[in-house]
C-alpha cells in the first residue's frame, strides 16, 4: 500500500502521459497540402425563339350559357385566329354586371408561327360577334424555356472542353505535377419566366432581353444574347517531399 502521498505524485504524473501520447500521433501524419488553380470561364451563345407567345382576350355575354358552353364558344372563335394552334386558358372568370347580366372574361395563349401572325388582329375581330369580344393582348417572342436550356447546354459543353484544354495545358508546365479538375461552379444561373408585357420588368435579366415587338403581330422574331460563366477549380496534391523541401518544411 502506498503512503497517500506517493499516491497523489502518481495520479499527477498520470494526465501528462496521456496527453503526451496523442501529440506523438498527431506529429506523425503531417496534413495534406493541395495546390489549387482557379479559374473564370465565359461563354455566349444566341438564342432565338421560333414561334412567338400570342395572348387573347375573350368577353362573353351569353344569356342562358353555362361556363361549358361558353368555354366551347370561346375556343371555336380561337380557333379562327390560327386553327392549327394549342390554345390554353390562363383564367377564366364569371361575373355579373351592373345590370344583373351573366359575363365571362377569359385570357388564351398559344404559341404561333410567324407566318401565322399576319392578319390575326382582323381575324379577332371577324371571330367577335354581339355577345362575343375578341382581341389579341400581347404578342411576346420570348424563346421558351427548353429552347434556353437547349442553348444552355451547349454552352456546357463548349465550357467542359475548355476546363478540359486548360487542364491539359497546366499539366504540361508543370509535368511533375497531376492536376485534376476539383470542381465547376456554373454562375449566372436561374431562368426568368416570360412576363406580361403590363407588368414591370424584373430587374436582373439572365439574358440581354431586346425589344419586345407591338401587340397584333407587328413584330418580327430577335435573337436574345446569353451568357453563362463557370469557375473551375483545378487541383492536385503537393507530394510530403515537396513540403519537407520548402522554406516553411520542419
Amino acid at each position: 500500500m502506498f503512503p497517500l502521498r506517493q499516491r497523489l505524485a502518481v495520479l499527477a504524473l498520470a494526465p501528462i502521459a496521456l496527453a503526451a501520447a496523442p501529440a506523438a500521433a498527431f506529429e506523425s501524419r503531417p496534413v495534406p497540402i493541395m495546390d489549387q488553380v482557379v479559374l473564370s470561364l465565359s461563354a455566349e451563345d444566341w438564342v432565338e425563339a421560333e414561334k412567338a407567345r400570342v395572348i387573347v382576350a375573350v368577353d362573353a355575354a351569353l344569356p342562358g350559357s353555362d361556363a361549358a358552353s361558353v368555354r366551347t364558344e370561346m375556343l371555336a372563335a380561337l380557333d379562327q385566329l390560327a386553327a392549327d394552334a394549342e390554345w390554353r386558358f390562363l383564367s377564366f372568370d364569371r361575373f355579373q354586371d351592373e345590370s344583373g347580366l351573366e359575363r365571362w372574361r377569359a385570357r388564351a395563349e398559344a404559341r404561333l408561327p410567324e407566318t401565322a401572325l399576319g392578319g390575326i388582329a382582323d381575324r379577332a375581330e371577324d371571330a367577335s360577334r354581339p355577345g362575343l369580344q375578341v382581341r389579341v393582348e400581347n404578342t411576346d417572342f420570348s424563346p421558351t424555356l427548353a429552347e434556353i436550356e437547349a442553348v444552355e447546354a451547349d454552352l456546357r459543353t463548349e465550357l467542359y472542353e475548355r476546363a478540359s484544354e486548360e487542364l491539359d495545358r497546366l499539366n504540361q508546365v508543370f509535368p511533375d505535377r497531376d492536376y485534376r479538375v476539383a470542381s465547376i461552379d456554373f454562375l449566372n444561373q436561374g431562368y426568368h419566366p416570360m412576363m406580361d408585357r403590363r407588368q414591370p420588368m424584373m430587374a436582373a435579366s439572365r439574358a440581354e432581353m431586346a425589344p419586345a415587338p407591338e401587340p397584333y403581330g407587328g413584330g418580327l422574331s430577335v435573337s436574345q444574347k446569353l451568357t453563362l460563366t463557370a469557375q473551375i477549380v483545378l487541383q492536385v496534391l503537393v507530394p510530403q517531399d515537396d513540403t519537407d523541401d520548402s522554406p516553411d518544411g520542419n
